[in-house]
């Protein structure tokens, strides 16, 4: 009996340090360059921090962060994403990366983590978050095909200067999603209490279903499909050709 209460103490103490966050505050920032062969064209960040997404021939992944950091800072590519994390917690530390890439199809945000993407050129495009963080996409016009936006959470997703084909957007949680620019079909499935704010988005056709509280606001010069029965509003902006 006194050998299992000693183990059982042990496993407690030993779970318990494994979840001590390091506190790094005062330590200075350096700029570290990730050294990555592979290709990358896609991301996935499952850290509190920031990432700035621009478009180049020659790619390059330049890190902004304290030492005791880097030093438990993981980061491999698979199937030309770009895994980002930490080996172990952290508390009051700063991590900027500033990825350029050729092209890039995916960007997941796991967790508070917030990504800004600046010029880019893809025939598509997959957003998504799991948590708290946010997604913006400043200019979203090299995107040819499709772009498809999934929101688990109480991030934001912010897209501007849409001229793809297809908008594909699927949402459940109290985050909002806010399109921009021109398109030919907006498809959305909404649950939870966020917005879509999709009236500056000019889309010829529009189908959406909503079974949360959240407002839809979009706008249709073509076919209109809207199902909601949820408690939010829905608002069209536009001249429906017919209504479904």
């Amino acid at each position: 009996m006194r050998n299992l209460i000693l183990i059982l103490l042990s496993s407690i103490v030993l779970f318990s340090s494994c979840n001590i966050s390091e506190n790094v505050a005062g330590s200075p920032k350096k700029t570290f360059d990730l050294e990555i062969e592979e290709t990358i064209t896609g991301i996935e960040l499952n850290l509190a921090g920031d990432v700035v997404i621009d478009q180049s021939d020659n790619q390059s992944a330049t890190v902004v962060t304290q030492q005791e950091v880097m030093d438990h800072l993981s980061y491999n590519v698979r199937n030309g994403i770009l895994f980002i994390d930490f080996e172990k917690n952290f508390k009051n530390y700063d991590f900027n990366l500033y990825l350029n890439v050729a092209s890039l199809n995916r960007v997941n945000v796991n967790g508070s983590g917030k990504a800004v993407v600046y010029n880019l050129q893809s025939d598509e495009l997959a957003l998504k978050i799991a948590g708290s963080g946010d997604i913006t996409v400043e200019d979203a016009s090299q995107v040819a095909n499709t772009i498809d936006i999934k929101l688990d959470g109480s991030g934001n997703i912010n897209v501007e200067k849409i001229t793809t084909n297809t908008v594909t957007a699927t949402r459940s949680g109290s985050g909002d999603i806010s399109l921009y620019g021109t398109n030919n079909a907006l498809n959305a499935k909404l649950e939870g209490s966020g917005d879509l704010n999709a009236d500056q988005l000019i889309s010829k056709d529009v189908s959406v279903t909503n079974a949360g509280s959240g407002n839809v606001h979009v706008h249709c010069d073509g076919v209109l499909y809207i199902r909601n029965s949820g408690s939010g509003t829905v608002k069209v902006e536009g001249d429906p050709t017919s209504i479904l």
